[in-house]
């Protein structure tokens, strides 16, 4: 297995990994959706950096992050959303491995924090912990707010972050959050 950042060749793959695994998990207008938002999360402008999983010259894994900001000067933070594994390599530990390489590439890059909205049981393995709304201001309301964790990467403890939080425009849509 080969782990990598993304190259812009690799659109298309990107964006068809994506709606093929929502697709299979959630349904054809979920996978649809997170195919068109990894999709133009891929466009220069959006601050976006994807990583990906390769095993035989196929991807078969991608996570990406995006810079959130916060009125906190001297802090980076990203978001890490969404993240994808092929179905059939689910459950094999494949999605732990590439985020925690995504995670040591940007801490090499001098980035502090990552944050993500997901499932609490699944992103505790990867290093992140519950935090409120209140010391990381999510940038739109959250459904879930049991779901909103951080990950320090820098070592130093760096809460509370000043808000309101900016995300990217591909991931300023209440639907997401």
């Amino acid at each position: 297995m080969r782990f990598s950042q993304n190259s812009k060749a690799r659109r298309d793959e990107i964006t068809a990994l994506f709606t093929r695994t929502f697709t299979e998990s959630e349904g054809s207008a979920q996978g649809r959706a997170v195919g068109n938002l990894v999709r133009e999360m891929q466009s220069p402008d959006q601050d976006a950096r994807i990583f990906a999983a390769d095993a035989e010259g196929e991807m078969i894994g991608c996570v990406c992050f995006s810079l959130l900001r916060f009125e906190t000067e001297g802090v980076d933070v990203v978001l890490l959303s969404p993240l994808a594994v092929a179905p059939e390599f689910q459950g094999s530990g494949l999605g732990t491995e590439l985020v925690k390489y995504a995670l040591t590439e940007l801490q090499l890059e001098g980035i502090d924090m990552a944050v993500t909205y997901g499932d609490p049981a699944y992103y505790k393995r990867m290093g992140f912990t519950p935090v409120s709304t209140e010391d990381v201001p999510p940038p739109l309301r959250l459904s879930r707010p049991e779901g909103w964790l951080a990950r320090s990467l820098s070592g130093r403890d760096i809460l509370p972050l000043k808000g309101p939080s900016r995300c990217i425009p591909a991931m300023n849509r209440p639907a997401i959050w």
